[in-house]
This record gives C-alpha cells, structure tokens and sequence, in this order.
C-alpha cells in the first residue's frame, strides 16, 4: 500500500532517488547530527521524529556536511516482552513460622525463609512465587543477609497476591540486588498474613533481561473522544504516524481498581481490529506498573480505540492512555567528526536499501550469544553524536502527496439533489480531507448512499472514497408508554432521525429483577416488517445494568418491543439509546468552500479514478472538513433528473398533456351526448 503511494508521488514530483537535491525536497524537517568523532555512531531518535514520520521509518535520511547521502542502519530494538532467561531452584538454609496472636486484630501468620543468594553473574533477578491458594493476600519483606549476618532491606511494605474480586494477581517481584552492594551471601523472605493459614509458597529466582536494547520512549496520546456509558468506558486516541506502540499504560487519579480493557485499531477503509486485550490492576503499594499495561500487536490506523469495562464502579477519574514505543536508534559510520543533517517526514520517500541492513540479525532465528550481545548489550556505550532542534528544511517541496488526484470532475446540475450541506475544506498537507455523515445525511440520502455528492461553487464534482462502517455512535430514543395487550405489552421507540442504520438497543428500567420473553420488530423505509431480535429479557437485583438486544445493522424508520408480562405489569423505560452505524467521506480537494449534495433518488452511483487507488488514499492523512447545517437547497427544482437535466421532466409533462386533452375531448363528447 505505502509502496503504490511512494510511487505515485514519485512519478508525479519527477524525484529521481539517485539525485540527492532531489530527494532532499521530500522531507519537510531537519535536524543538525554533531558528531563528536569518527566511528561508529548510536543516534537515538526521539519521540518528536517519530510523530512526524511514517511506521517503518522508509521517510527518513541522513545527508554529510557535503550533502551527500549517508547509508544507515535502523535498530528497533526487540519486542517487548521477547527476554533471555536464567532459572534457579534456590537453596533453602532455613524456615520458620509462627503464629502471632494480638488483642484487636486477627492472629498474625508470618513465615520466613532464608535463601541461598543467587550468583551476580546476572544483571538482574526476580523471586517467584508458585502458590496453591485460589485466594490469598500477603505483605512481603525481603532482607539482605551479609556473612556477618547483619540485615539490609531491599524490599518493604510490597506484596504478593490473588484475587477473585477483581481477578488479578502479584506473584513475582524483582530483587534490587545491584543496588544493594555489597551483593549478599543470603536473602531473608518474609509473608505475613491474617487469614488464618500459612502461604507454603514454592520458591524460585529468575534472572530475566530485557532483549530490547533500546529503552522505550514513553508519550501519552491525545484523546480525541471520551464516553462512559453502560459500565463502559470508550476512549478514543490519535496515533501519529510513526508511533506504533509495543503497549498502552493506563494512569489515572483513582487510587485502586482493576478493569478489562481492549484495544482496537481503526485503519481508514479498513473494519476496526482488535491488537490487544487485558485486565489491568492498580493497588498502590502492591502493584507496579507493569500491571497496568497492555501488550499490542502493531497498529496501522490513525486513530486507537480504547474500551473500558466499568461495570458497577465509576469510571476511572482522568484517564491518561501512555504508548511505550520501542526507541529506534540509527546506526552509521562516520568518517570524521563534524555536522551532519538529519531531514525527515511527508511521508514520501521508499524505505531505503543500503547494505548496512545485512548486518541486522535476522527475525526468528536462534538466539546466540553474539545476537543477544548486539540486540540487548548489557552496557551500551554512549553514542558520540548530539541531536539538534526540529527546524524547517528550507528545500522541502511541499506540493499534496494526492496532488495527481486533485483536479475537478464533471459539471453538475445541482437542481435535482432536494438537500444541500455546507463545507469548509481546510489546508491539507496532501489534500485529503474527513467528514463524517450525521445521521440527517444518511436518512436523507438513498440506502446505498449513492446520491451524495461534493461541488464547488461552480458546480464541479470533487472527488471522494466512502467508508460505509467508519464509527458506531449512540443516539437517545423516545419511549412511548407501553400499550398492554392480554398478557403482552408493546413500547414503541422512536429514532431522532428515520430511517437510521442501527446495530444495537439499550433500554433502562427501574425494575431490580426482570426476566421476561420479549421480541423486537423494525420496519424498513418500504414499509416491510423484519424481526430483529428475540428472546428474553433479563436483569438480575445485584447486578443493574441497562439491558442491551445486538442485531444485524439494519436501516429502520420505526422499533417496536413486544414483551410477555404474563401476569406482571408492563415495564417503565426510563431510558432507550439505539447504536448507529456510521459512514465517512474521504475527500479529495484543495482548501476551499463545498457543499455536500443530498436527496436525489434516480442518482447513479458516481464513478471517480481514486475508486482504482483506494490503498494509496487511505494511506495518506488528511483533515477534518467544517460542516454546517442540513438545509434545503435552494437551487432544487421539481422534475429535475440527476441524469439529464430536464430528461424526466418532458416524459411527464408530455404524459400529463395526453392526460389532459383526453379529458377534454371526452368532456366535449359528453356535452354533445347530452344536448342530444
């Protein structure tokens, strides 16, 4: 996809990857790299480059104080969570346990083992703990034994446990021992507890390294919606373009809780895909923040969508998302020390091919000495080169990457679409620009939306790609009070907008306990009937949710619920929401004033050569177009085809002529009748 999209600025620019002048106009940054001596240099990219450049980093390039090219190579780093591991069965030297009865509190069980200290060949450990309780809690203590036999703590007031309630667990801890020099000749484990047993936990030490030799680049992404509703809460995230995270970190100001949380990846034409998924735990004094990390496969949308499950507890108090990124760090040689110039972003330069890649350990291949020392060297040397402030590359050619797209289509007669949208178009970098239907566009416009249409003041179609399943938004339903039936009630449920495309239905009850048969109805805009859902009904007293009924998206003008109350009387709704689906246009125009044509039922599907490049468009990021409102169109006119002008019109005026002079000359022929 990249790769057609590089191409076709290519062909368009005249760039020549060979000339240097030339391929400096890609790159709309620069950056001075003072390099303090010739050799082998580590330059650490920050996490200000990597917004402003693509994923694979294919944008980037390095230029000698002469300007000529400087091959490179790129460390990424492994991912997170790939280690070299060194496990231990330690050596018990002594156990003791012993219960401590005090006056208002539970009896006080407290174990202690003195272990063995692991060898310092390591440059660090972990103690594991293997425990047969399903449920327990205990406050951890770990000493440092000398061979004099003085203690030194290296952990206080930590713990280790699992829960039911909230399901999470702590079973691992990670022992400052490099810190605590001298290095002991024994460790002291201490647990205490107060549910009336001894822990018996089975014991092991872990030496664990980090394979990802570059250390994460922490940044915190920008939300760019947040909705609790239901026991959920959904928080949607901007992702710059070279930042694809290894994990998400959850920070909030709420001290203590543990909830499910999905990750999806929403890619421009493209269905939302789900890269991640965990329960994540804060319990301050017990938990780090591994635990409040999500892992993720790579992304490739714009945009991150992070689901929350809430349930009964509030949602968490000023949620932060942070992306853990591996750092990249870019490795040449230099032959001298001095300047260098680092230019990068726009997006529209191929991933180079220098050799320099060769020496990159292949993926997937055993894991010897010799790679583990290049990927995860155990003390990386500082990198002899100093990077300088983001600046402006003087020679940057800034012409829209879709600038061979950004031409006018075919005039049109505005006359026959009956509705009429107003947009500002504002300055794209490539000339892409977003809008999102509301649901009054898409009730207006025909079911397959093939009647929408972009001009501009002079009446010019613009072209434009549709995604027809961009978004899912909830909008709130008027509840008519229920008519009962014999034994059967019926709610209708009205749409603030008909007909609406909606995939889902949430009803709120002050009712504690409901279990009930129920069937719910839609009527399509043809008036046709079509049973959405059925089933039962069910809420139970200690756990009130809004009850949810999922369907197929269906495009409806009407709901209806019927319910089997049997005896009992019909249930009040305090509350419905109905979830629709929405569309988006991808807009291909320079900065101006459009608008957006509706409501023209004998329109053909428009036909646009971008049809042929989707990859490359939805490839590129753009804007978000400034909408007006929905008004009717004051050109429209009566009898107007979208197909030919006045080409509907003549058919039926020449039909409705007919019409008229038949009955005139039957008129005539009945008076004469009747004199007679």
């Amino acid at each position: 996809m990249i790769r057609t999209l590089f191409t076709c600025v290519l062909l368009v620019a005249g760039v020549a990857h060979a000339d240097v002048p030339d391929l400096r106009r890609l790159f709309p940054f620069e950056r001075t790299v003072d390099v303090a001596q010739p050799g082998v240099v580590r330059l650490a990219l920050p996490a200000e480059v990597l917004r402003a450049t693509r994923p694979d980093l294919s944008d980037v390039r390095l230029f000698d104080a002469d300007g000529r090219e400087v091959p490179f190579l790129i460390d990424t780093g492994e991912p997170r969570g790939e280690r070299v591991e060194r496990r231990l069965e330690p050596t018990v030297l002594d156990a003791r346990r012993e219960q401590i009865e005090r006056a208002d509190a539970p009896p006080l069980y407290r174990e202690t083992y003195v272990l063995a200290a692991p060898p310092d060949d390591a440059p660090a450990w972990e103690l594991l703990f293997d425990v047969e309780q399903a449920e327990f809690l205990r406050r951890l203590t770990v000493e440092a034994v000398d061979a004099d036999g003085s203690r030194r703590p290296l952990l206080k007031d930590d713990a280790i446990f699992r829960l039911r309630k909230p399901l999470s667990a702590k079973l691992r801890v990670a022992l400052p021992l490099r810190g605590a020099a001298p290095w002991p000749s024994r460790i002291a484990v201490t647990l205490e507890g107060e549910d009336g047993q001894y822990l018996r936990p089975r014991l092991a030490l872990q030496s664990t390294r980090d394979l990802a030799a570059n250390p994460p680049v922490a940044v915190e992404l920008e939300p760019i919606s947040v909705e609790t509703r239901d026991g959920r809460s959904v928080i949607e995230l901007a992702r710059p373009g070279g930042l694809v995270p290894d994990a998400l970190r959850l920070d909030s100001r709420t001290a203590a809780f543990s909830r499910d949380v999905t990750v999806w990846d929403e890619q421009p034409g493209q269905p939302a895909t789900q890269i991640g998924a965990a329960t994540l735990v804060r319990l301050r004094g017990a938990t780090g923040e591994r635990e409040r990390e999500v892992a993720l496969r790579a992304a490739r949308g714009d945009r991150l969508r992070l689901e929350i499950t809430d349930g009964d507890s509030p949602a968490l108090v000023n949620p932060r998302v942070i992306a853990l990124v591996r750092q990249p760090v870019l490795v040449f040689a230099a032959d001298a020390s001095g300047a260098f110039t680092l230019r990068y972003g726009g997006g529209r330069a191929h991933a180079p091919r220098y050799d320099l890649a060769a020496l990159r350990p292949r993926p997937n291949t055993p894991l010897d000495a010799a790679r583990a020392a290049l990927v995860a060297p155990a003390d990386p040397p500082a990198a002899p080169a100093t990077l300088g402030p983001q600046g402006d590359n003087p020679a940057y050619d800034g012409a829209p990457a879709l600038g061979f797209a950004l031409r006018p289509g075919a005039a049109l007669d505005a006359r026959a679409w009956a509705l009429r949208r107003r947009l500002a178009v504002p300055q794209s970098p490539d000339g892409l620009t977003r809008l999102r239907l509301a649901p009054e566009d898409a009730a207006a416009a025909r079911p397959d939306l093939a009647d929408l249409r972009i001009v501009d003041a002079q009446g010019q179609q613009w072209p434009y790609l549709l995604q027809r399943d961009a978004g899912r938004f909830w909008q709130e339903l008027e509840v008519d009070r229920p008519r009962r039936d014999g034994r059967r009630s019926t709610v209708a449920l009205r749409l603030p907008v008909a007909p609406l495309t909606i995939d889902q239905l949430a009803l709120e009850s002050d009712a504690t306990f409901v279990d009930r048969p129920f069937r719910l109805r839609g009527k399509a805009p043809d008036e046709t009937e079509v049973v959405l859902a059925d089933g039962r009904l069910t809420l139970r007293a200690e756990r009130p949710q809004p009850l949810t009924i999922a369907f197929a998206p269906q495009r409806l003008s009407e709901l209806t619920l019927e319910i089997d109350d049997g005896d009992e009387a019909p249930l009040a709704w305090r509350a419905a929401r109905a979830r629709s689906v929405a569309a988006e246009l991808f807009l291909v125009a320079p900065a101006g004033a459009y608008s957006l044509l509706v409501g023209a039922a004998d329109a053909e599907p428009p036909t646009y050569d971008i049809e042929r490049v989707r990859d490359v468009v939805f490839a590129v990021r753009g804007g978000t177009a400034a909408v007006g409102a929905l008004e009717a169109n004051p050109v429209h006119t009566l009898g107007i085809s979208a197909r030919g002008g006045w080409a509907t019109l003549l058919p039926r005026l020449l039909l409705w002529a007919a019409l008229i002079a038949a009955v005139l000359v039957l008129g005539v022929v009945t008076l004469r009748t009747v004199r007679r």
